[in-house]
C-alpha cells in the first residue's frame, strides 16, 4: 500500500470540491469580469455602474472553504504521521504529530516539533516552510493554515469584494467609489463632465475570505486554496514520496 495514499485522497477531495465551489461562484455571481453601461447622472456628472449579484449563498460558501482548508490540512497531516512511522510506534507520540507550518524562523521549535522525523525528512519540511518567502503570512501555506484553524473555532466571513475595474476605461482620469447595496455591486465615477454614449467600463467581483491577525485584517481570494493545492500535490507529496518506501 502506499503510505501517502490517504495524503492524496484529503488532497485530491479538496481540489474537485474547490472546483465545485468554483462553479457555484460563477453560476451565482456570473463571470469574474463583466463590461457594464454605465448610467450617466448630468446633474452631478458622474456614471453610476450597477452589477447584480443576487443574493450568495454566503454560509454555504464559509463552510465548503472549511471543509476544503481542513482536508488539504489534514493531507499535510497524514505526511507527517507516515514519516512519524519510519522511527516510533508509539501511541502517545504519533497522536500529537502533525506537519509544522511556521510564519517566523525558530531552529528550537522547529526541532521540537520535527524531533520524531528522519533527518532527509526533516530537512525537506524546513524547506517547506512559509518562513521563507517574503510575505510569510501571505504564503499560500500560511494561508490553508489560518483558514483550517479558524474553521475550527468560528465561522469564516466570506464576502464579494470589486477587486478589479479597469482604469483605461475611465473617461477624463475620473475617480471611482465602490460601495455594495442589498443585491449589487455599484461603482460611482465622478470627475466626468461629457456623457459617453459608449461607456461600458470592466468591473470585476470575486468572493474573497477574511483573516485577522495582530497586523490587521486581510482578505485573501480562493484562489489562495487552489496554489496550496498545488503546492502540496506538485510538490510536497512527489518530495516525500521518494522518503516513504511503499
Amino acid at each position: 500500500m502506499n503510505p501517502l495514499e490517504s495524503a492524496i485522497l484529503k488532497a485530491e477531495w479538496a481540489h474537485s470540491h474547490l472546483h465545485l465551489l468554483y462553479a457555484d461562484v460563477e453560476h451565482v455571481l456570473g463571470p469574474k469580469t463583466q463590461r457594464l453601461p454605465g448610467d450617466f447622472d448630468s446633474e452631478d456628472s458622474r456614471y453610476i455602474i450597477r452589477r447584480n449579484i443576487g443574493k450568495p449563498p454566503w454560509d454555504e460558501w464559509a463552510l465548503t472553504i472549511g471543509d476544503i482548508a481542513t482536508n488539504l490540512r489534514d493531507s499535510l497531516d497524514h505526511i507527517a504521521y507516515q514519516l512519524a512511522l519510519q522511527t516510533t510506534t508509539d501511541i502517545k507520540i504519533l497522536k500529537d504529530i502533525y506537519f509544522p507550518l511556521l510564519q517566523e524562523r525558530n531552529d528550537g521549535d522547529f526541532r521540537g516539533r520535527t524531533k520524531h522525523f528522519k533527518p532527509e525528512a526533516t530537512k525537506e519540511i524546513k524547506r517547506f516552510q512559509p518562513y521563507h518567502a517574503s510575505q510569510p503570512f501571505a504564503h499560500p501555506l500560511t494561508v490553508l493554515n489560518e483558514v483550517a484553524r479558524i474553521g475550527k473555532h468560528r465561522h469564516i466571513n466570506v464576502m464579494v469584494l470589486t477587486v478589479g475595474f479597469n482604469r483605461h476605461d475611465i473617461p477624463n482620469g475620473g475617480a471611482v467609489d465602490l460601495c455594495f447595496d442589498d443585491a449589487s455591486v455599484v461603482a460611482v465615477v465622478s470627475g466626468t463632465p461629457d456623457s459617453q454614449e459608449e461607456f461600458k467600463p470592466e468591473i470585476s467581483t470575486e468572493p474573497h475570505f477574511e483573516l485577522v491577525d495582530t497586523a490587521g485584517t486581510h482578505h485573501f481570494n480562493f484562489g489562495y486554496l487552489h496554489e496550496a493545492y498545488a503546492i502540496i500535490r506538485n510538490d510536497i507529496i512527489p518530495v516525500f514520496a521518494r522518503i516513504l518506501p511503499e
